[in-house]
């Protein structure tokens, strides 16, 4: 049965202000928080002040629309803005006795009354994606929470007496605030991880954002961050059948793509060729009546790709299959030059993938404001299970392990025997220290580095603590972070059935033969879709990607090479980044480099992290100079 929804289903930017002292906020001065949230794309929007609290949201439906308005319900001294989508609404409706309301609550009402009834304790009871606040004007007290994964952001800073925040960075740091400093400390660690894995600081100085399932409360200036979910808690694990496993994982994922698909406007989703999206697809157009359409980072391929690589014919056979349009997205040097010199890391989206900002603008003309992905799956209930043989073989199970990996072939018999057991038995002997990307950081970047946390992480016997280690390494979290905060602006709305708390919690509470049971990996999803069409794709080998990574690495190059001559003699000082070093780098590099070693590797990407680096630390020095 489906949930019982009201109308006006919206992606919102939410923003505030906050006076600890009890004075009562500038309208003038949230009105500049308004302007900065109001270049977003939006249909509505509101924003009041009440006393001490100044409260604004913006809203782009995905629904009909209804009344718009940042207020609370009658008789209640609690007002609520948030960006949210609400999975479990009949249950909740029920635990707090409105199950028989007329007209049905929206998802604001609801949170206000679970707040009411379990205080701080609330979020753990709400199952979706979620960014919210709420102002008790009887207690002076504001509680903001973001769901388990932080899949949608929360960021706050302080200015004096003011405690400002929002669901994206622009507002907090634009007019009529100051612009912050770069935050040196942790520009270095992204420069050395590649990748922004901070749970809590932001690339900004003095901007935090909230933690993956935390709430944060403020009373006058007192600050407490609670942590409701952890990927460490313990949970009762599952022990059923493989086959009851199969069962619970299809009813999940037919609820958490159900209830993403929710939309008046067409709806796009990734479409890779992969397991993860063609699962999406494939449940989600006949929920869609030809409303569905599929986008590829991919180019329209020559027909010698074609030949070396068949993920296009995957994507075509599924487009085929449920008769829906599939959009490929061409990258250019010229394009990936405007969209690398325009793009700021300091405002949330550090995800170093170019084609998603050429398909997010697809989707948009498209006319679309919600966007499916498959992405994240792998790193839970589609986990490849390739440890599994190497935890058996600790447990005693020897021959039956080499039975198993014994192929038709020497070499292929081998390699099962790299792939599957020394290698994950080489894992668990400790932590990997992550490579750094550090070849053109200056010395102070460097020092930095290296007296910070160095990022480690594990790959070995035990598929739990791989999946446990995708959480805490944060590096889930920043792609979800990256993506909510360019859908923002460009008003487009990501969902992850796969990530669906009930489907992650399920897939912690599994015994790990079920990941690669019988010899099959991926088992459990494989098997939920076997019956769909295509037949034929379910238990095909997974995606090979050579002929788009090395297409997508010649751009790159080229792109590196027209930013130096366009923008390398205006970029010469920096306090990051060893130009010097990094531009004859790029003028002698090839795009073989970064499909060498591991040390050419780190050597090529770490040109590219540089570049934008440079153009951040550049854009925030002019602001400085400006104050």
């Amino acid at each position: 049965m489906a949930e019982k929804r009201p109308s006006g289903l919206s992606m919102n930017g939410v923003f505030g202000i906050i006076n600890t002292l009890g004075g009562t906020v500038s309208y003038a001065t949230l009105s500049g928080m308004a302007a900065t949230v109001g270049s977003m794309p939006h249909d509505v929007a509101d924003h009041r002040v009440y006393g001490a609290a100044g409260l604004g949201v913006c809203r782009r439906w995905l629904t009909e629309p209804v009344n718009c308005s940042v207020e609370g319900p009658a008789g209640s001294n609690v007002i609520f803005i948030g960006d949210i989508r609400l999975d479990n609404r009949d249950e909740l409706s029920a635990r707090l006795g409105l199950g028989d309301c007329t007209p049905v609550p929206d998802d604001g009402q609801l949170i206000v009354a679970a707040y009411a009834k379990w205080g701080a304790a609330m979020p753990d009871t709400l199952l979706g994606d979620f960014a919210f606040a709420l102002w008790d004007s009887a207690k002076s007290e504001l509680f903001m929470a973001c769901d388990y994964l932080a899949t949608c952001s929360l960021y706050y800073r302080r200015l004096g007496d003011l405690f400002v925040f929002a669901n994206s960075i622009s507002p907090l740091v634009s007019e009529p605030f100051s612009s912050p400093a770069l935050d040196v400390e942790a520009t270095a660690a992204l420069l050395r991880d590649g990748e922004h894995y901070h749970s809590r600081r932001t690339l900004l100085a003095g901007v935090n954002q909230l933690p993956p399932g935390s709430s944060l409360t403020l009373r006058g200036s007192a600050e407490r961050i609670d942590q409701y979910w952890s990927i460490n808690d313990e949970r009762s694990q599952f022990s059923g059948t493989a086959q009851e496993a199969v069962e619970t994982l299809g009813r999940l994922l037919s609820s958490a793509v159900r209830s993403r698909v929710q939309t008046s406007y067409p709806v796009a989703a990734h479409l890779s060729g992969g397991l993860d999206s063609s699962a999406i697809i494939a449940q989600a157009a006949p929920l869609l009546g030809g409303q569905l359409r599929g986008y590829s980072w991919m180019s329209v391929p020559s027909e010698q790709q074609e030949r070396e690589d068949p993920e296009w014919s995957t994507g075509q056979l599924l487009a085929s299959t449920y008769q829906l349009p599939l959009d490929y997205c061409a990258l250019s040097a010229e394009s990936m030059l405007q969209l690398l010199t325009a793009h700021d890391l300091a405002l949330g989206d550090t995800a170093d993938l170019w084609s998603e900002h050429i398909l997010r603008g697809k989707v948009v003309d498209d006319g679309a404001r919600t966007l499916l992905s498959g992405w994240g799956g792998d790193q839970f209930i589609t986990h490849y299970g390739n440890s599994l043989y190497a935890q058996r073989l600790l447990s005693g199970d020897a021959l039956a392990v080499v039975r198993e990996l014994r192929a038709p072939s020497l070499r292929r018999s081998l390699a099962n025997l790299r792939n599957f057991l020394l290698l994950p038995l080489m894992g668990s002997l400790g932590k990997r220290v992550m490579p750094g990307y550090l070849g053109f950081a200056s010395e102070e970047v460097k020092q930095l580095a290296a007296t910070g946390e160095p990022l480690t992480t594990y790959s070995g016997v035990f598929v739990e603590r791989e999946m446990r280690n995708q959480a805490n390494l944060v590096h889930l979290c920043n792609r979800l972070r990256s993506w909510y905060a360019a859908g923002l602006k460009d008003g487009i709305s990501y969902r992850y059935p796969l990530l669906d708390r009930r489907i992650v919690e399920f897939a912690l509470s599994l015994p790990p033969q079920y990941f690669r049971w019988q010899g099959e990996g991926r088992y459990l999803l494989r098997t939920v879709m076997a019956d769909s069409p295509p037949l034929s794709l379910w238990y095909r080998n997974q995606k090979a990607e050579p002929a788009r990574v090395r297409d997508a690495t010649n751009i790159v190059l080229a792109t590196m090479r027209l930013w130096l001559h366009d923008r390398g003699e205006q970029l010469k000082v920096s306090r990051l980044v060893s130009t010097e070093a990094l531009y004859q780098a790029i003028a002698s590099a090839t795009s073989e480099e970064s499909l060498g070693s591991k040390e050419k590797s780190l050597r090529f990407w770490g040109m590219l992290r540089s570049i934008l680096v440079l153009e951040m630390e550049n854009r925030y020095s002019s602001k400085e100079q400006e104050r």
